[in-house]
Parts: structure tokens; sequence; C-alpha cells
């Protein structure tokens, strides 16, 4: 029997890079600046910065933006721990609203209510290279002069409209982890800045508060402490490792999406009979074929199914436990409005495998064992 992985990272590219970076093992070196020049080209903005996690990513935004004490971040409940502790280790609050059940990406429409005098941002989540009516967000954000976030972790390749998820907002945050399309081997991150005046305070908190990048750029004979901060930036080998991925970033995408639309394909009658549902892609979205789900009738079957898949060598995973059903996030967050989609649509969701070491028979197994559990023939 074969065994088919949920996940693979992608593989590292010229291995010489990463040995050439163990030269200079220091932040900001070479692979740091063409690592940042590749990545621009991919998602543009006024200031990009490396880090060492997607996680650091979003603390690097929230830091940036000054969000704290008494105030208050509307975003999903369905997203990863990340998001809502970037903002909960400053002190501010997490106030959830429920999901587009098509997507599983936070319903815009719900987040003006949601507002209150103490709200400062909101943050969005592109599940799966997807996002939110961007526009109708930015609109709401504008009148209420709240900062907007993407936590694009799961979004380089992306775009809404013609604009690249991660650039649209105040900010962009975007993840390198060993599950995303583009790895930096195992962790790694990059936070995006729109605003070009919030980059000499974003260099000082990326130097723990001090003016340390000024003085390197011989705008002054020393550097001293301002503000808070922190270290959030990549070392070199990871720039390098991550630099040998995005020189393949169009080959890796384009192998990804051949894959995706191989599963749609085949899993077209079964989603034709009503037998399982899929995440819809708007009309405003290119996604980057991050990840493919079904949804099933309900948790009992997903569990089923997933065993059914197990016992063919197959690996498939669930994905996030709604934050606001969790003990941590029962008794120190918010969720406002009703839960109609959060839990209900998350219960029923099973991820299918999607990494570049797939083959096409592989795919087609999978795909055919699936329509064995629900006693179809794909012919």
């Amino acid at each position: 029997m074969q065994k088919i992985s949920f996940s693979i990272p992608e593989r590292a590219g010229d291995l010489s890079y990463e040995l050439k970076a163990l030269e200079n093992t220091s932040s900001g070196g070479a692979f740091s600046e063409r690592a940042k020049t590749l990545l621009q080209e991919i998602v543009p903005s006024k200031r990009s910065y490396l880090t060492s996690s997607g996680s650091h990513a979003l603390e690097f935004a929230v830091a940036v933006y000054d969000i704290g004490c008494g105030d208050e971040v509307i975003m999903p409940s369905y997203t990863y721990y990340s998001t809502a502790n970037a903002c909960m280790n400053r002190g501010a609050s997490v106030v959830f609203v429920d999901v587009d059940p098509r997507t599983m990406t936070m319903d815009a429409s719900l987040v003006e209510a949601a507002i209150t005098e103490r709200t400062k941002a909101v943050i969005t989540v592109h599940y799966g290279g997807v996002s939110s009516d961007m526009d109708l967000l930015i609109d709401i954000c504008r009148r209420h002069n709240l900062y907007l976030i993407e936590d694009a972790a799961q979004s380089l390749g992306a775009f809404y409209k013609d604009r690249a998820l991660g650039t649209i907002g105040d900010a962009g945050c975007i993840s390198f982890h060993s599950t995303k399309n583009i790895t930096s081997g195992g962790e790694g991150g990059a936070l995006l800045l729109r605003d070009e005046d919030r980059i000499s305070y974003a260099d000082r908190i990326s130097q723990h508060g001090t003016d340390r990048l000024e003085f390197l750029r011989g705008e002054k004979d020393s550097y001293t402490w301002h503000t808070l901060g922190s270290s959030y930036i990549m070392n070199e080998i990871t720039c390098a490792s991550l630099y040998t991925q995005l020189e393949r970033f169009s080959q890796i995408q384009n192998y990804r999406a051949q894959i995706w639309n191989r599963y749609r394909n085949k899993l077209s009658e079964l989603y034709t009979q009503g037998l399982i549902e899929w995440q819809e892609i708007p009309i405003w979205n290119t996604h980057n074929s991050h990840l493919f789900y079904i949804l099933t009738e309900d948790m009992k079957q997903r569990g089923e199914l997933q065993q059914f898949l197990h016992e063919r060598g197959i690996e498939s995973a669930s994905h996030y436990r709604p934050l606001h059903t969790t003990p941590f996030g029962r008794e120190h967050t918010r969720f406002f409005g009703n839960d109609n989609h959060t839990t209900s649509q998350s219960s029923r969701l099973l991820r299918l495998p999607l990494h570049t070491q797939l083959t096409d028979e592989q795919i087609d197994y999978v795909c055919d064992t699936v329509s064995d559990f629900y006693g179809v023939s794909l012919g």
C-alpha cells in the first residue's frame, strides 16, 4: 500500500547558498537583500522586513501601530493562535466575528457592527489565499479611522482583483513556515508596510527600539534606545534558504495550481451531486493553491472519511479549532454576534494532501478513494 503524506516541505534549492551564508551569519547580509528584492517583485510594498517567523511578523505589525492595553482588534475566530496572540501579548482585547461559509474568511459585512470606541484595528485572515471583500474592509476602516492588517500567512502569490494580498491594508504579514508554498528552513516570515510614515518607527522597533539602522547608514555617529522593540529579523542562513525558493517561485506555484485543478476536476462529480462542498473562489480573487479542502456532511462523516483515507495510506487533516471555543478563548475573548458558520463549518472541513512531491497518479488515487467512500465511481 502506498503512503501519501499530507504535507512535505518544499525542497531546498541550491545548498551552496546556505554554505555561502555561513561566511556571514549575521542578519542583513547579501542574501537578506537578495531575498527581499525577489519578494518585492511578488508583493510590492514601501518596506519589507524578513522576520524569524510569521508569528513575529504579526507581533511586529501590532507593535508598529501601537496596539495595546485598552484597544480592541476585530478578527475571525477561524485562524491560527498567532493572530490573536500578537494582540493579546500587548494587552489588547480580541473581538471575533463570523466567517463567510463559502470561503472560511471573515465576513466583512459583519465588521462595522462590531466596532466600539475602543476598536483600533481589524485583522483579516486570507484563508488558503482567499480574501474577504477588501474594498468593503478598506472603506470601513477609513471611515472609522482603524488600521487594517492582513494576516496573509497563506497568501503569497494570491491576488484581490489586481493587487497582491498582503499589500492592500496598512500592513501585511507573510509566513514561510514549512507548511507554506514557499519555506525558509522551517520557520520564517515577512512584514510588509504600506505606510511610508511608519517606516522609521518600524526600523527602530526591529532593532530593539534603537536607531541602529540610522547609525549603520552613517546618519549618526552612535545609536541609542528610543522606544520598545525586539529582535524580529531573519538570520542570514535562513535568508539564503528562502532565496533559493523565491528563485523558483513561479515553478512551485504553477505545479501547485496543477494539483489544485486536478483535485477540482476529479472531484467535481461529488460536488455536483451535493455529497461534498469546497472553498468557493470569489470573482475578485486569484488564489495561490495553498490548500484544497472538502466539507463533509458533518463532523461524524469527516471522522469516518479521514479514517477511511488513513486505512488506505492517505494522510489528511482538519484545521483550526475556532479560537473562541478553546479554553483560553472562552475566558479571554469575545465573539460578536452569532456563530452561525465558524464552528459548524470548521467541524466539517477536511484538507487533502497538497505539496509538490505529489504525482498525478497519487492525486487520482486520493480522489478515487474519496469517491469510493461516497460510493461513486469516477469512471
